[in-house]
Parts: structure tokens; C-alpha cells; sequence
């Protein structure tokens, strides 16, 4: 031991017995304080509080107070011990009795605290995770079978969003903020009507969603119907037309059907899951939509079988959809009422009671993008996540038989779902949505999201849709693989109401890669932009008829990227050129070789 290490111990013994004599009279003769410490505590104690006093020396070091524990050498303990074994030993045993007692208790609640505060995370993670999912995931959120309900769907399509993004994109650094600001401004309270007329929104897909209302036990088709068509009707009246304040004017339009539809979860529960939605209605009320105009609500026959005509104004179209223009029945809703707080914590607070069966391994984490879950693993606001960056969308359409069966289908999807996500992750890519429509079934991609940022993020995407168009035209019943694919600046966030949200991307560049996998056919297909940032030689595109997309006046020349696969020789090459200059070595040679 040095010097100064017992000069130290020693001034804590003095300081401890003038302490000990000073108190000795006043404690021992508390009638509380006397009772019997275990002798097999008295060690231990000792020991504690030498360590104790040890723990509260703090001696300045480069102008800082810092405390350092010393672990004291037990000679030390024992050569002191005598002190413990005095008139003052009861005195001694019990103050480091009492101190130790508050220190268990203070650790106690320490931990109490943390336990506390951990429950309270998790709770807060599932409430976030959950209100990305749909209702019918939360309620089956283990069940990976298919299962048949009766329901009246509703498609919605909001015009406008790509261009108050283009116009927010240029506006700056608020132009993030400003947006979701705008954007969830519009779609909260839409997205607070349908949930208040119980409907189940499955799905947001940048401008779109699509919402289900399911029969339930009690309930006619007749219910669901009027429910639907009642909703429309309110958001049309309330919603219908919405003027931003940079001029840009916002319109849904909104499609309706009935019948039975099949529900199925895809994936691998414990890597990444998604769900699809296939039936007759999915097709029908696709079909409405691309009818519609922005304002309109249209009525496939499916539905309005089921409705009663007097509630409405409406009017028949030559493809036997209705066209509801008014309702007669319709609830007398006010804006003001969306701003009810009480309203809404109530529908907060069922949405999170049907999440308290969601054990620690089976949750619905892992239904959404990545940028999500480390978000909320680091317990940053979701609205952090907003952002205006560029980004690689890589847009897959595959085209199945037309003859394959239900039981079939699902299956493709199934296992056309786990490749494009096990080819995707391995590039560090994120697959964002994942929609069937009739036989159509379309796959979202993006390179270069938060927290995954790439160099040659287009040359990755490129090669990323040349695997993925080769892997998915192996399988059976495949008869095309189209991707498109486009790089540019996009909107990154998350969109919706505190109750129902996903995490999306809007923008130009995703406009383009749709159009791009549509126009096109078999083939991977790129704009300019992703030609010039791969960076790759001219020998890889193709460059193709230029052809009109819809919604898009500059589109710029549109290459086929075909990747190819340079294989080099390793045997050595030799160059047969004449040796000038050598003819009197040449004829010596040919004189030895003869």
C-alpha cells in the first residue's frame, strides 16, 4: 500500500471515531435503534462501509470534481477492526445499517423506476407500430392463413399531392415541415371520419388508400353498404375540394364496391411481413376509380344493390355505375368537430386496448419500412422523419396467368414476396408496398432512404431491378416482369392521423417509375436521371420508342438497362505483330529452326 493510500485510510479512521463519539450517547440510547444486527452482517458491514466512505472522496482533477472508487485492501479492514468491537460497536454497526438499508431501498426504487419506464417505452413503441397497421393485422397479427370476408371496399385517390410536392421541394428547408404540416392537415381528418364510421383503412399508397368495412356477426351487407357510401358522402361535403395555401388545390376521388374478398399476410414472421387483399371487389372498385374524376363518388353495382335510392341523388352512367351527387340522409358534421380532443383520446384508447394482447416476440414491428423502427428504437419523433431527399424507386409489376387459381396466386405472391425482400435487403434497399390487383401484383423499392444511404445508389437500383426481373420470370405462372425505374428528389415521411399512418414516399420520380413499369413491357426500364447517376458505360442501355405517360408533359429519353457480365480471359494473350527492322535475326533463327 502507498503512502498515500494510507494516509487516506487513516484520516478516515480518525474522522470516522470523532464522528462515532460525538453521536454515540444520542444513538445508542434510542430506544428504536436498539436491536440485535446479525453477527454475520458485521463483516460485510465493515467492509461496506470503509468502501462506502471510499466511494464519497472526490478529489479534484483537472479543475473537475470526479468520484473515484477505491477498493480498500481487506488488512486495512481488519487492522481497524478493533474499532468494531468497542462500546461504540453497536453505534458503528447500526448507522452503516441504517445507511445500507436506504441504500437498498434507493436502488429498489431505482429499479422500480426503470422497470416503470421500460413498460411505459414499450407500450409507446406498440402504440406507434400499431397505428401502422391495420386493424385486421392487430386483431389476426399471428395468423398467416387466408381468410374469406364479406366487405365493402372503398378506393381513394388524391389528386394534387405531386405537385404541392414538387412546389414544397423547391421552396427550401421548411418545405418538409410545411408539407407534412399540409398533407396530414388533409388526410387526418379524412382518415378520423372513416375510422369513426368504423372502417378499417388497409392500406396508404402515397395518394391513395383504400379502406374496408367488414360484416360482422349481427350485421346485413346492407350496413356496410349505406356505411361506405355514407362516409363518401361526408368527405366529399367536408373534404372534397381543399385549397393549400401556395395555390395548389387538392381533390379526392372515391370509388366503392361489395363482396367477398380473401385476406392473407405474406412473408416470413420473423423477418419481414406484409398483407394482401384479393376478390372480386378489389378488381371492381379499381375498375370505379380509374372512372372517377376528381369530386366524384362512384358506386360499382356490387354496392349499390344494396342501397336505398330515396337517400340519394344520384345518376346512373352508361356502364352501370352510379354516381352519387348528394345524400339525403347524411350526418350534419361541422370542421370544428374534428377538433374534439376528448373525441379523439377516445378513439385512442380503444385503438390501443385491441394491442394489449400483442406479446414481446409476435408484434406487428415489423410491417413497416426501416426507417420507422430505428426511428422509434431511438426515440425520435416520427416527425423527424420528414425530409425531401433523393431517392432510387425501383417499381416491379408482375403479370400472372390468367387462369391460375386463387390458392395459386397467393402463393406467387407469397413466394415472389421473399425474394424480391431477400434481394433488396441484401443491397440495403427497403420494399415499401406491395399491392395485387386483379392479376397485377406491384412491388414499391427505394434506395437511398434515411439510415441507408449508398454511393451509385442508381447503379445499385439498376442491378437491383436486373435480379429481381431474372429471379421472378424463373417462377411459374409468370408471364411478364416489367420494372421501372427512376432517381430524383422525393418527399420522405410519415403521413396519416395519430391513429392510422404509414410511412411513404410522393414525389415526380415515383410517378415516373409507375408510369415507366406501365408503358412498358418484360423489360427494365430507366429515365435520364438514373442512366447518368449509375455512372455505368453506354454499352448497358438500350435507348427505346419514346411513349406518352400519363400525367408527366417532360419525360425525357427512356433507356433499357441490360447489365452485362464481362468475363475475362486469365491465360495470357500474344500479339501477332511483325518485327520490323529484324531481318537478320529472323533469317538466323530460321536457319537454327531448319
Amino acid at each position: 500500500m502507498t503512502k498515500r493510500r494510507q494516509s487516506l485510510v487513516y484520516r478516515l479512521h480518525e474522522s470516522l471515531v470523532r464522528r462515532i463519539v460525538c453521536n454515540w450517547n444520542y444513538v445508542y440510547n434510542k430506544k428504536n435503534l436498539k436491536k440485535k444486527i446479525p453477527d454475520a452482517h458485521l463483516d460485510e458491514l465493515s467492509i461496506y462501509f470503509f468502501a462506502l466512505c471510499d466511494a464519497f472522496h472526490t478529489p479534484k482533477i483537472n479543475n473537475k470534481s470526479t468520484t473515484r472508487i477505491i477498493t480498500f485492501d481487506i488488512s486495512i479492514v481488519k487492522k481497524f477492526y478493533h474499532i468494531l468491537i468497542s462500546k461504540i460497536r453497536l453505534t458503528f454497526i447500526l448507522i452503516v445499517y441504517i445507511q445500507l438499508t436506504m441504500a437498498r431501498k434507493s436502488f429498489g426504487n431505482v429499479r422500480e423506476k426503470r422497470r416503470v419506464s421500460e413498460l411505459l417505452k414499450i407500450e409507446k413503441h406498440t402504440e406507434i407500430f400499431a397505428s401502422m397497421c391495420p386493424d385486421e393485422i392487430l386483431d389476426h397479427y399471428n395468423d398467416y392463413s387466408t381468410r374469406e370476408y364479406y366487405t365493402t371496399l372503398m378506393l381513394g385517390d388524391i389528386s394534387g399531392f405531386t405537385e404541392i410536392t414538387e412546389k414544397y421541394t423547391r421552396s427550401g428547408k421548411s418545405g418538409p415541415s410545411k408539407l407534412t404540416e399540409t398533407l396530414n392537415s388533409y388526410i387526418g381528418p379524412i382518415v378520423q371520419e372513416i375510422l369513426s364510421h368504423h372502417g378499417d383503412v388497409l392500406k396508404f399508397s402515397g395518394d391513395a388508400f383504400i379502406v374496408m368495412w367488414k360484416l360482422q356477426e349481427g350485421m346485413i351487407m346492407r350496413d356496410m353498404a349505406t356505411k361506405a357510401m355514407q362516409t363518401a358522402c361526408i368527405i366529399q361535403k367536408h373534404f372534397g375540394t381543399y385549397s393549400t395555401d401556395i395555390g395548389v388545390t387538392l381533390k379526392v376521388k372515391l370509388a366503392i364496391a361489395s363482396g367477398k374478398i380473401n385476406f392473407t399476410s405474406v412473408g416470413d414472421p420473423q423477418q419481414m411481413s406484409h398483407y394482401i387483399i384479393t376478390g372480386k371487389p378489389v378488381w371492381d372498385v379499381k375498375h370505379a376509380e380509374t372512372l372517377c374524376r376528381g369530386g366524384d363518388i362512384l358506386v360499382a353495382p356490387s354496392s349499390w344493390q344494396w342501397a336505398n335510392p330515396s337517400d340519394y341523388v344520384f345518376k346512373i352512367l352508361p356502364n352501370r355505375h352510379t354516381l352519387i351527387l348528394a345524400s339525403s340522409t347524411m350526418w350534419e358534421h361541422s370542421k370544428e368537430d374534428y377538433k374534439d380532443e376528448s373525441w379523439i383520446s377516445s378513439l385512442d384508447s380503444d385503438k390501443t386496448n385491441s394491442t394489449e394482447t400483442i406479446g414481446d416476440d409476435d408484434n406487428p414491428y415489423d410491417k413497416d419500412s426501416s426507417p420507422v423502427v430505428r426511428s422509434v428504437e431511438l426515440n425520435e419523433p416520427l416527425e423527424h422523419l420528414a425530409e425531401i431527399r433523393q431517392v432510387v424507386i425501383v417499381f416491379i409489376n408482375v403479370v400472372t396467368d390468367s387462369n391460375v387459381k386463387k390458392r395459386t396466386l397467393i402463393s406467387i405472391v407469397n413466394k415472389a414476396f421473399k425474394r424480391v425482400c431477400g434481394i433488396v435487403d441484401k443491397l440495403q434497399g427497403c420494399v415499401n408496398k406491395v399491392s395485387l390487383f386483379d392479376k397485377d401484383l406491384m412491388f414499391l423499392c427505394i434506395f437511398g432512404l434515411r439510415g441507408g444511404k449508398q454511393e451509385l445508389e442508381a447503379q445499385i437500383g439498376l442491378r437491383c431491378a436486373s435480379k429481381l426481373k431474372s429471379a421472378l420470370s424463373a417462377f411459374e405462372n409468370i408471364n411478364s416482369v416489367t420494372v421501372g425505374v427512376s432517381t430524383g428528389m422525393t418527399y420522405c415521411g410519415v403521413v396519416g392521423h395519430t391513429l392510422r399512418r404509414e410511412y411513404t414516399v410522393i414525389g415526380m420520380p415515383v410517378n415516373k417509375a409507375a408510369r415507366l413499369m406501365v408503358a412498358y413491357t418484360n423489360k427494365v426500364v430507366c429515365d435520364r436521371e438514373s442512366f447518368l447517376y449509375s455512372r455505368l458505360e453506354s454499352g448497358h442501355f438500350i435507348l427505346q420508342e419514346a411513349k406518352h405517360l400519363k400525367g408527366i408533359s417532360n419525360v425525357g429519353p427512356v433507356y433499357e438497362f441490360l447489365e452485362q457480365v464481362q468475363v475475362q480471359d486469365s491465360e495470357m494473350t500474344t500479339a501477332v505483330y511483325p518485327l520490323l527492322g529484324r531481318t537478320i535475326q529472323l533469317k538466323l533463327f530460321e536457319s537454327l529452326l531448319t
